[in-house]
């Protein structure tokens, strides 16, 4: 099975949705992709580094998890990318994000959640990344079991 992570961006949430379902599924494959992912194409350590400062306790705590994952890239997604996909769960704060082609596929999985990099570019703090970060995580594990 193929499951495609969205958020807003590709900076954060979809990026440790798709790491950790990666890392914990066998048989299952995952990618994501944002809805305006404004810095596509730009390996997230560099993107930390123009955004002046702003997203240093996002680089540190992704560099926690993984150094590969500031090597990331951010994708925006495109309607093919939801075709070739068997389940699309999208981690936003509001459906209202949405577009409308991904409102209305049969695909579609939402998880509420809250964005870990700010409408201004800096970051949370360092303990709401965490816990951004574990409820992402308990998601993923809760889905991986269901489709295993």
């Amino acid at each position: 099975m193929k499951i495609l992570f969205v958020c807003k961006g590709n900076m954060f949430r979809s990026q440790l949705a798709e790491y950790f379902f990666n890392k914990s599924a066998k048989k299952h494959r995952a990618e994501s992709a944002g809805i305006n992912a404004r810095y596509a194409g730009i390996r997230l350590s560099r993107l930390y580094h123009i955004e002046s400062g702003r997203a240093k306790d996002a680089e540190k705590f992704i560099a926690e998890l993984d150094k590969e994952m500031l090597e990331k890239v951010p994708k925006q997604l495109t309607p093919e990318m939801i075709d070739a996909s068997d389940k699309v769960v999208v981690l936003l704060e509001s459906e209202k994000e949405m577009p409308d082609y991904l409102k209305n596929s049969p695909k579609l999985i939402f998880w509420k959640m809250i964005d870990g990099i700010k409408e201004d570019g800096s970051t949370r703090p360092y303990g709401e990344l965490c816990r951004i970060r574990e409820q992402i995580k308990e998601k993923v594990e809760k889905l991986v079991k269901s489709i295993s």
